[in-house]
């Protein structure tokens, strides 16, 4: 196992102290990138996404009681 310098570590408590510092640094990144992920999927807030078309109430109105859809 090499350091990040790609220096080869031969002691074992080198390689312990590598193998943590790499599982810190790839944990930190996925954990990054994932944050930033959510926050591009969460949509805009606007009046007209959030609000419910008079359409969506009359078909919800239409539906049969105590059946399923299909």
């Amino acid at each position: 196992m090499s350091d990040a310098d790609g220096i080869l570590l031969t002691e074992n408590a080198a390689v312990l102290n590598r193998w943590g510092e790499y599982c810190s640094d790839h944990y930190n990144y996925c954990s990054n990138q994932t944050r930033l992920l959510q926050n591009d999927l969460r949509p805009e807030a606007d009046d007209e996404s959030q609000s419910i078309l008079k359409a969506e109430v009359e078909a919800v109105r239409s539906l049969k009681a105590d059946t399923s859809p299909g």
